[in-house]
C-alpha cells in the first residue's frame, strides 16, 4: 500500500527484486490485484528480461496498449502481485 506517492513521473515499475530475470527467459507476465490505479480494461506485469525489476501494461478491449504511469496511482493505492521467473544459471 503506498502512503505517499511522491512526485516521480514515468513509467510505474518496482525495483530491486530478489533475482534479475535471464537474458534468454520467457517474460513471466501476471495479473496483478490493484486498487486505486486509473488504468484501461486489463493490466498484466511482467519482469523484464536481464532485469530485476517488474513493469506494468494496460490494455483496451479496442487492441490499444501503454505502459501504465505514475500518474495512475493515488497516494493510497495498493499492489499485490507474485512473480515467477527464470534466472541465470
Amino acid at each position: 500500500r503506498l502512503s505517499s506517492k511522491g512526485t516521480s513521473t514515468g513509467n510505474a515499475y518496482i525495483a530491486g527484486l530478489p533475482f534479475s530475470a535471464a537474458n534468454d527467459a520467457m517474460e513471466s507476465h501476471v495479473q496483478p490485484y490493484l486498487v486505486g490505479v486509473t488504468t484501461a480494461d486489463n493490466v498484466t506485469s511482467f519482469v523484464s528480461t536481464n532485469s530485476p525489476s517488474a513493469f506494468f501494461v494496460e490494455f483496451t478491449n479496442a487492441g490499444g496498449a501503454s505502459f501504465v504511469t505514475n500518474a495512475d496511482f493515488s497516494n493510497t493505492s495498493i499492489i499485490r502481485v507474485t512473480y515467477t521467473y527464470t534466472t541465470s544459471l
